[in-house]
């Protein structure tokens, strides 16, 4: 009987036994985390690059059926309201409201024909996978938990946003998309960190000197899919801190091409070349 009740003494583990196997599996976890988030940003990052192919797609569709002009890209709810002309002529209307800034009427916009499968199907198409809702940056922002949308156009491809047309007809188009030259190389939809409209103006063509400087007004490229850490370093610090150069560098986002391929790229590969988005327009 004694003999019997050592073996079973000695078949549990002891404290030490535990605390080592304990230290072990935290060790492998931090190894292990690192990789894991590296490959869960890759996929989303990846899914993302997809969806502005999408969003590319149907601009390049609604161009052909539009004499090769581009849906106009909306500067906020006063451009897109909910009216005729918004709904045939810009990508997306604005929600009604005039603070509803960051928000889209996902079923009014020239583009809702040609991303079918419902609201949720075009919200899924224009928000980022990798989006986790952080605040927008300017102007009249909603709440987190509001906002619908992940990626923006290039601003020039709407070159004068307040011109309107003779005889009541409206704004007119976006510029065509076969006009624009080097169209390799040159941005048409951006990543941004939580955009509040569909206009992306990284610089004004007005400034004659043009300086690179991500806070140009409230428009500011994500690094998301380099993780999080770089999306909070824009929001808790200002330009010129350690974290915001890192953001700058180390970040990444995607951003679609007018010849409809897809880069990630950091926000200073973008800030720091204005060839990606100063357009050359063909006339």
């Amino acid at each position: 009987m004694g003999h019997r009740s050592a073996r079973l003494r000695r078949a549990g583990f002891t404290l030490v036994e535990l605390l080592v196997v304990i230290g072990i599996i935290a060790l492998l976890i931090s190894i292990l985390m690192p990789a894991l988030t590296r490959a869960r940003n890759q996929a989303l990052s990846v899914k993302c690059a997809n969806q502005i192919r999408q969003i590319y797609m149907a601009c390049q569709m609604f161009a052909a059926d539009n004499k090769g002009h581009l849906p106009r890209a909306s500067v906020g709810p006063a451009d897109a309201s909910t009216d005729a002309d918004a709904e045939k002529k810009c990508a997306f209307a604005h929600a009604p409201g005039t603070q509803l800034w960051g928000i889209l009427d996902l079923n009014k916009g020239a583009l809702v024909p040609y991303i079918p499968g419902g609201e949720q199907a075009r919200k899924d198409t224009i928000y980022c996978p990798g989006d986790l809702g952080e605040r927008t940056q300017g102007g009249g922002a909603p709440t987190s938990e509001q906002r619908n949308f992940s990626y923006s156009f290039n601003a020039h491809t709407t070159p004068d946003p307040g011109r309107r047309l003779p005889g009541g007809r409206g704004r007119p188009l976006g510029i065509r998309l076969a006009s624009v030259k080097a169209s390799a190389n040159k941005i048409f939809i951006f990543e941004e960190q939580a955009p509040n409209d569909l206009w992306c103006l990284l610089y004004d063509l007005a400034d004659t000197n043009i300086q690179p400087h991500p806070m140009r007004g409230d428009d500011i490229l994500t690094a998301r899919h380099a993780g999080q850490r770089y999306v909070n370093a824009t929001r808790n610090t200002s330009p010129g801190t350690p974290d915001w150069r890192r953001y700058g560098i180390v970040g990444r986002g995607n951003h679609g091409f007018f010849d409809g391929h897809v880069e990630n790229l950091s926000p200073n590969q973008v800030y720091m070349r204005p060839k990606y988005f100063m357009l050359n327009v063909a006339e």
